[in-house]
């Protein structure tokens, strides 16, 4: 079923009503708080969960989104957008309040118990460390139970997402039960709300995996009471394995006698990897201990806050006031400042929707954008010199989106050539609507929202909110270093040594190794399909048009616009006026210190020649491998007609190692 709201681009003469975001694809599930559909979001190009909840519920709704926003985990959805819709979605009715996240792959554990004992294993380190970075952030879920629990299969094995905050709390709680019956701590039905009520759930939940069974009855008059009488049953060796101790201790009715809290939980079940039957070995997974707020703001990285807050008073002022206008958002190559601007965005939004009030629509534009040019735009084009050219179609993009009340349109410029020609235009742009230049190059920027690295002495307090106890002095300025001071970097290269469950601080900040793991992290947690275009992006030594990519790759558009959009957001993708390539590790570094940069050049990064540096290597085969690419494409490609999404012929291991 599709949503028959208008998706075509409006003819925007007074510019008061924007074209439907959101296509309706199916149905997900419906309960007591509301409803979950899949919908195709038409500005981000991905697939996305839409919840929706009545109007008399959108208080909850926006807590729940505040808290997963303030999160970065990979079992964990992450969110993107909230508000009110303004117009009817397959069975939703205008003004049902909503938020959309990424689709969780995946079936829910109360539709797929009993497991193996791999997927017995993957539930319980994920769920483990999920809630390390749930209670770390304050917060008890109150409601782990199996149909909020998804399962699903991967390269590396089985893993496990927790979904569904609606019924979090703060740690203490307000004195309300809540929870699923079945799964639900003896203290719970008191109100109380505490890491150990979480932890009483995960084990209930392991053993529903293990069993196909919850660990008590409370069907009858006597159901409560079992809750807090019954003894729980001990699953045996068979069903549990080295797991079988840990789940009973979970399930203790005495929350003092459970583990002290979910790393503790955490670290016994990864040793239990070692005893699974190698047919059923996973990949191990890195430490709770690195799990980190997805933005570090505050005293941390006041630059950040600083600029957020801008940005969420620059947003509500064109929500309220249809005060827009150009603002630009500026920052070193590794400053997220993407990220920067969505947390504003969505601070703006929640607001917006605490009052019942629609949010700013949204807009992600570009240059290359066709719905702004007439034809006589393209004649003056086609009789303009390159230079003046650029500037000349910036300004346009840049003034039709002004023009667009009660919207934000994000230009992200970051990948873009023609980033001069957008900074140059920006100036003289004025509107109702706000349009947002990001810029993360090292290009001077007058008058812009910038984004500073944090200086040597402060950085201390970034490292040790990263990892319990902080680091070593020596190691924390190795890491400032290899970072540049810039908390994303930071932040991801302490993920990227912990790969494999190791203890970052053990390894060097600034080796080699480091780069290649934030190189493999371009593409983890991927969807197969993502990879196959990764695959086929790092195969061509030179940019690859849309066109060309997709009959390489042999899926759907659909597919490779999500695929890329997917990279571009986690900084892998450099787009130019030839097409799309993949960003080499090093440049997702930035320039590290005594290494010259061409800043003319976007895909040169720490390696990149300048006057002096050597040439950068990019990641995968040089022209000789692209042109096989491009022969196998004639032959039948790399798609799912011949290896499969994700799966590669023997001849690309090359490719495929670069990607792994």
């Amino acid at each position: 079923m599709v949503d028959t709201a208008r998706t075509e681009t409006v003819n925007y003469g007074d510019m008061s009503i924007p074209p439907a975001r959101y296509r309706f694809r199916r149905e997900l599930g419906v309960g007591g708080e509301g409803r979950v559909v899949e919908v195709d979001d038409l500005e981000r190009r991905r697939i996305v969960a839409l919840k929706a909840v009545p109007s008399d519920a959108r208080a909850t709704l926006a807590g729940e989104f505040a808290r997963l926003a303030a999160l970065d985990h990979p079992s964990l959805a992450k969110v993107f957008d909230v508000g009110i819709l303004t117009r009817p979605l397959g069975p939703l009715p205008a003004d049902t309040a909503y938020f959309t996240s990424e689709l969780v792959p995946g079936r829910r554990l109360s539709d797929c118990a009993p497991v193996d004992a791999a997927t017995l294993w993957a539930i319980a380190v994920d769920l483990a460390s999920a809630l390390a970075t749930l209670h770390g952030a304050g917060l008890v879920h109150c409601d782990v139970a199996p149909a909020n629990v998804l399962v699903s299969a991967t390269d590396d094995g089985p893993r496990a997402a927790l979904v569904d905050l609606g019924l979090a709390s703060t740690i203490g709680g307000d004195g309300t039960a809540r929870g699923t019956l079945p799964y639900l701590a003896p203290e719970a039905l008191a109100g109380v709300a505490t890491p150990a009520v979480d932890l009483y759930g995960l084990g209930a939940c392991l053993f529903f995996a293990a069993r196909g069974l919850p660990p008590i009855d409370i069907a009858g008059p006597g159901g409560l009471d079992a809750i807090l009488r019954a003894p729980r049953p001990r699953l045996t060796d068979a069903e549990a394995g080295t797991l079988a101790e840990l789940i009973d201790a979970l399930l203790s009715r005495d929350p003092a006698a459970r583990p002290v809290d979910a790393r503790a939980v955490f670290a016994r079940a990864a040793a239990a990897r070692a005893s699974l039957p190698p047919p059923a070995m996973v990949a191990p997974r890195p430490s709770p201990a690195v799990a980190r707020p997805r933005l570090i703001v505050g005293e941390q990285w006041p630059s950040a806050a600083t600029a957020i807050e801008q940005l969420a008073d620059r947003c509500a002022r064109a929500r309220v006031s249809a005060a827009g206008g150009a603002v630009i958002v500026s920052g070193p190559i590794g400053a997220s400042a993407r990220a920067v601007v969505e947390a504003a965005l969505r601070r703006d939004q929640l607001a917006a929707a605490r009052r019942g009030t629609a949010a700013l629509a949204v807009r992600i534009a570009s240059l290359d954008d066709t719905a702004d040019h007439t034809a006589d735009d393209a004649a003056t084009d086609a009789g303009t010199a390159d230079d003046h050219r650029a500037r000349a179609r910036a300004t346009r993009v840049l003034e039709a989106a002004a023009r667009r009340p009660h919207t934000i349109t994000i230009v992200d410029a970051t990948t873009d050539e023609r980033a001069p020609a957008l900074i140059a235009a920006a100036a003289g742009v004025i509107g109702p609507g706000l349009v947002v230049i990001v810029v993360e190059r090292d290009l001077p920027v007058d008058d812009a929202v910038a984004l500073a690295p944090v200086p040597r002495p402060a950085f201390a307090a970034l490292v040790e909110r990263m990892l319990d106890g902080g680091a070593p002095t020596a190691w924390t300025d190795a890491l400032h270093r290899a970072s540049r001071g810039l908390p994303p970097v930071a932040s991801a290269i302490v993920a990227a040594l912990a790969d494999g469950g190791g203890d970052p601080r053990s390894r060097d900040p600034g080796e080699a190794a480091t780069v290649i793991a934030l190189q493999r992290r371009a593409v983890d947690g991927a969807a197969p399909s993502t990879r196959t275009v990764a695959l086929a992006l790092a195969l061509w030594r030179d940019p690859i048009d849309d066109d060309r990519l997709a009959r390489t790759v042999e899926l759907p558009a659909a597919e490779v616009g999500a695929a890329l959009a997917w990279l571009a957001d986690r900084g892998a993708l450099v787009r130019t006026d030839r097409g799309h390539a993949l960003v080499d590790a090093s440049r997702a570094m930035g320039p590290r210190p005594g290494r010259d940069r061409d800043p003319g050049d976007p895909r040169r990064g720490a390696g990149g020649r300048g006057p002096r540096g050597p040439r950068a290597r990019r990641a995968g085969p040089g022209p000789r491998a692209g042109e096989r690419a491009h022969h196998r494409r004639r032959r039948g490609g790399l798609g799912p007609g011949r290896a499969g999404p994700g799966r590669l012929p023997a001849r690309d291991r090359r490719g495929r190692a670069a990607l792994r």
